[in-house]
């Protein structure tokens, strides 16, 4: 999505290279995380708006590109179908899903990229971006820990695809069982 922005807001004049852009992008990323002390979460806003100071251009501007950055990472978002499948029929079954998930994206914009692939069962989402926690240093694992123990649940299964923020941290940081 980062590239395919890129490309157009060269064609528009804005950046000599989708390369450029994309270096610019990601180090405003970090520089808004770096002005929070590497604690929490940024959102996609938040680096568009150091982008916009680096660049001396409006921050409306750049929330536009912003905009235009998830309007392509929605289109190319696809549903993995036994997932999707999956998902919903524990939803019908009574299961409590949570969508937990390290991200710049905005709640809203993960929850409307997951109605696109077909997400339909009721769910929580938790999002690094708007809780200002995260999976990969176990901020979050701490509070999924916090919140399951509220609700006296001693288990849960989770599905996710990096070996320690999706694996390692849940069982250190939760001491649950993770299945």
């Amino acid at each position: 999505a980062k590239l395919l922005l890129g490309k157009e807001l060269t064609k528009r004049g804005f950046f000599d290279s989708a390369h450029e852009f994309v270096l610019k992008r990601n180090r405003s990323e970090f520089v808004a995380r770096e002005r929070k002390g590497f604690l929490g979460d940024v959102n996609i806003y938040e680096a568009y708006a150091v982008l916009a100071e680096h660049l001396d251009v409006d921050v409306d501007v750049a929330n536009g590109w912003a905009d235009e950055e998830f309007a392509f990472d929605l289109d190319l978002a696809v549903p993995r179908d036994e997932l999707v499948a999956l998902f919903n029929r524990l939803g019908e079954d009574g299961h409590k899903l949570w969508v937990i998930s390290d991200t710049y994206y905005t709640v809203d914009q993960i929850a409307l990229m997951l109605r696109k692939v077909g997400v339909s069962a009721a769910h929580r989402l938790m999002i690094s971006s708007d809780m200002g926690l995260r999976k990969d240093n176990g901020t979050m694992w701490a509070k999924v820990k916090e919140d399951l123990s509220a609700e006296g649940i001693s288990q849960f299964v989770h599905v996710g695809d990096n070996a320690v923020s999706d694996a390692q941290m849940p069982v250190s940081y939760t001491h649950l069982r993770a299945h």
